[in-house]
């Protein structure tokens, strides 16, 4: 089973990125499963995973090397660092929120 975080930035030549990251149960790991970019002054949003399958020398890699072709092919587009703030968010967003004496401080 697979939880899926959606993280959403702007980059510095002004076009949009959604990035999908997976997690999943059994392994506990995170990854990239997608990124999707929206150009400056456009609507429709281009898989860049979509593309990369399209070229054969990537399809005759082994499922190994697909994965690092694809996770540096994510990082050249929009870069290392928006990379990491995506999963970084996502794991956040999994923490716990403490529970507080207001949330259950009621007299009835």
């Amino acid at each position: 089973m697979w939880w899926t975080y959606r993280h959403q930035c702007v980059l510095e030549n002004g076009d949009k990125a959604s990035i999908r990251v997976g997690l999943d149960d059994r392994t506990g790991i995170f990854s990239i499963e997608e990124i999707c970019l929206i150009p400056k002054g456009k609507r429709k949003e281009i898989h860049l995973k979509q593309h990369l399958s399209d070229n054969y020398s990537y399809r005759r890699l082994s499922p190994g090397d697909r994965s690092k072709a694809e996770l540096k092919m994510f990082v050249e587009t929009v870069g290392e660092a928006t990379v990491n703030e995506a999963l970084l968010n996502a794991w956040e967003s999994l923490k716990p929120n403490l529970i507080s004496k207001e949330q259950y401080d009621i007299d009835y």
